[in-house]
């Protein structure tokens, strides 16, 4: 079994069962495990072996959750690919009237469980991507443009999963302020 199959078969199955944590995607060991092992049929062992090689590239990490592991996948090109392949088959066009609309709302609606409001913008870009079908490029372009045309209605921060460079300062935190 060649590791850069199991490589892009886990990061399939990140994408498809895993959570998003910032830089990587994780989902439980368990899960892939049994996955490997029914439907391709790579024993415990010899997966055991190509994924001590996975994370000695870095490309995944194993980490202890609760009673058992989960597998968190580094982000990267070969991963956002297999996700905008699975999730965004046809790209939207979306005029910027439109996106400010979409991105004000979904803002709201991912800040109700926010104690400051704020929210960020790698989870609002991960939402309008599933949701709305707008591709990480559009979303960032339009991002900085809106948030550079109308600092008055936003309020940013420094953090966040996704950091954009708006003016002299790196922000990843957005607040609307006034609809």
């Amino acid at each position: 079994m060649k590791i850069s199959y199991v490589r892009r078969v886990l990061k399939t199955l990140a994408v498809l069962m895993g959570e998003d944590e910032g830089r990587f995607i994780c989902l439980p060991a368990s899960s892939a495990l049994k996955i490997f092992e029914r439907s391709i049929g790579v024993k415990g062992d010899e997966l055991k072996l190509i994924l001590n090689e996975l994370v000695q590239t870095g490309t995944v990490r194993i980490q202890r959750f609760g009673r058992g592991s989960r597998i968190c996948v580094q982000k990267d090109d070969e991963l956002q690919k297999i996700k905008e392949f699975i999730l965004l088959p046809e790209e939207s066009k979306v005029s910027f009237e439109e996106f400010e609309k979409l991105f004000d709302d979904t803002i709201i609606k991912l800040s109700s469980g926010s104690v400051t409001g704020f929210v960020d913008l790698g989870k609002v870009r991960d939402y309008m991507m599933k949701m709305y079908g707008i591709s990480e490029d559009l979303f960032i372009t339009y991002v900085q443009k809106l948030l550079m045309s109308k600092r008055w209605k936003y309020a940013m921060c420094h953090g966040g999963s996704l950091r954009l460079k708006i003016g002299n300062a790196h922000v990843g935190l957005v607040k609307l302020v006034r609809r």
